[in-house]
């Protein structure tokens, strides 16, 4: 996997992504990149936008919904004979 960011040009970092490429090796030893599209972006706003900034807003995304595994239904009680109830 690979990440990415973009930077100003006084080096301060403007967006960072967590995905943006899978990256293999195929057989023969070469490095394949396939880019990616569901990476979450965070951006960063420097006030002012140029010389020492005085604040920085960070915004980032939502997290994603968590995706769970459905509910299991609870196996029966056991009884072990009609005296123990």
């Amino acid at each position: 996997m690979e990440s990415g960011s973009t930077y100003d040009s006084y080096g301060r970092k403007l967006t960072s992504t967590d995905l943006t490429a899978d990256v293999t090796v195929t057989a023969a030893g070469a490095l394949k990149r396939t880019a990616r599209t569901d990476g979450r972006t965070t951006t960063t706003a420097y006030t002012p936008a140029s010389g020492l900034p005085t604040s920085a807003k960070v915004t980032s995304p939502p997290p994603r919904p968590a995706t769970r595994a459905p509910r299991r239904p609870r196996p029966p009680r056991a009884t072990c004979c009609a005296a123990c109830r």
